[in-house]
């Protein structure tokens, strides 16, 4: 890849200490600007972040560039806004902060927090009503209030784990109380795409739990078998049926005179006591077996208090 085109910016080498020239004379040798040419090679630049308007109990560290950590209170609006704004205690937050205002920032502006223009935030806070605060739909876990909660936000996010990703819900050990004491919501996940959780146009809602894979795969192989079944107990019944009406269509009547009584086919009272046999020894004590093996599958796996039942209780997604 060819390097950036670097402007010439005059600079006068006679004022530098030994160090300074050291130091310009490797950056020219590796194509970098000098000292002087602002914000390329991460040298300093006119920033065009905003002001952002302590409050009177935080400690905050600020780059000149936009990035900030600010540590107080709940709050994320106005000063008057959070566990912090009405004065609780317990409410304890940290916000890192970078991009106030987005892409609408300039040095004259003086700006509050601001979960919905700031570019990317990670808050942390002791006691807040995260989902409110950030507008997140309810979900089936539900919008706690007063909960501790740490929040990622930003236009793209990435968990990445060399050795494996977990997602945990509940507590780490008997007895765990959540950050006021109490006992904690036995609440799943939720993965919630575009924000929505409503109705589809059929009023089917969009949010609906997440398959269990194994469960699944074990109704799929029992839904097979069931299938099997019938099959063969159509096809047996299929081959009873055939071989009734050959004997039916071959049958015939021996008349001593013309339009006088015939008597009955000596063949067709023995297939039909065949077919009879065959229907109620053979094909109806199948087709008991199959109802009552598929009110079983029904129990099995398709209520939700089914042992194999093939739907999350906590799990969601649409």
């Amino acid at each position: 890849m060819s390097k950036p085109s670097i402007r010439t910016v005059a600079r006068d080498t006679e004022s530098m200490t030994s160090d300074e020239r050291l130091r310009n004379q490797q950056m020219k040798d590796q194509g970098a600007p000098p000292v002087d040419y602002k914000g390329v090679y991460c040298h300093p630049q006119a920033s065009v972040a905003p002001h952002y308007i302590p409050r009177p109990n935080e400690i905050n560290h600020i780059h000149p560039e936009g990035a900030s950590m600010c540590m107080g209170t709940d709050n994320l609006g106005p000063r008057s806004h959070g566990f912090g704004g009405s004065g609780e205690t317990r409410s304890a937050r940290i916000d890192l902060v970078v991009g106030r205002n987005g892409n609408n920032s300039s040095p004259q502006q003086y700006v509050d927090p601001d979960p919905f223009r700031d570019a990317a935030r990670i808050y942390i806070s002791q006691k807040t009503n995260c989902d409110q605060n950030f507008g997140i739909v309810e979900g089936k876990v539900g919008c706690p209030k007063a909960t501790s909660a740490v929040v990622v936000k930003a236009d793209s996010v990435r968990l990445i784990g060399r050795s494996g990703i977990k997602i945990v819900t509940g507590q780490g050990r008997k007895g765990e109380t959540n950050a006021l004491g109490g006992e904690p919501a036995k609440s799943g996940i939720d993965l919630i795409a575009l924000n929505s959780d409503g109705t589809d146009a059929e009023g089917n809602p969009l949010l609906q739990p997440l398959v269990k894979g194994i469960n699944i795969s074990l109704a799929l192989e029992e839904l097979a078998f069931q299938i099997s079944s019938v099959i063969n107990s159509v096809a047996a019944f299929s081959a009873y049926q055939l071989a009734w009406n050959a004997a039916v269509a071959s049958h015939n009547h021996i008349s001593p005179a013309f339009a006088a009584p015939t008597t009955p086919s000596p063949l067709l009272p023995v297939a039909a006591q065949q077919n009879a046999k065959e229907l109620a020894g053979k094909l109806m004590p199948d087709l008991v077996v199959a109802r009552v093996n598929n009110a079983t599958y029904v129990g099995n796996y398709l209520i939700d208090s089914a042992p194999f039942y093939i739907l999350s209780a906590f799990n969601n997604t649409n």
